[in-house]
């Protein structure tokens, strides 16, 4: 039934379109874009899946398939420009609208009568902000500031200007 999660059976659910990415934009136009979850879940599977999505397209893509391992479809060009970041940054928003839609929901509520492919719903886990996605969003927002402020103080210093 629409109402029932695919996953554990519990109820309430709502339908939900989740996705996750690839890194680089070659491999990730190659390999078919990412990972989708479709259907209907109730809030804890719908979180623990929202989550775990999330973490692995802000840490660049997929961890199967060999990953940060060079091959021929992973092209150079696409890992330089990165834009695979960017399509994993806006995959994330993407995501947040059934976020709120999950996170609205009461707490699941299992019917012994449904069948489904689980027990029990899912557990969400650790909040994003204690997943290493983040951390390594970090790290590289800072690694990038690190470098736009040493090349601009290196470049008021080479003209003669002192920062003051």
């Amino acid at each position: 039934m629409a109402d029932e999660c695919r996953l554990c059976g519990c109820a309430p659910a709502v339908p939900v379109d989740l996705r996750g990415q690839r890194p680089g934009l070659v491999s990730g136009l190659l390999s078919g874009g990412g990972a989708v979850e479709r259907g209907p879940l109730c809030r804890s599977c719908g979180i623990a899946v929202m989550r775990e999505l999330t973490d692995v397209a802000l840490c660049g893509g997929r961890p199967t398939g060999g990953h940060g391992i060079r091959t021929p479809r992973r092209s150079l060009v696409s890992d330089i420009l990165a834009f695979g970041w960017l399509l994993n940054l806006l995959t994330v928003a993407g995501n947040l609208s059934f976020w709120f839609r999950l996170w609205r929901l009461a707490p699941p509520r299992r019917d012994p009568a449904v069948r489904a492919p689980l027990l029990a719903p899912l557990d969400p886990g650790l909040p994003l902000r204690a997943r290493r996605g983040v951390a390594v969003v970090m790290a590289v927002v800072g690694i990038v500031l690190a470098v736009v402020a040493a090349v601009l103080i290196a470049g008021l210093l080479t003209h003669g200007v002192a920062p003051t």
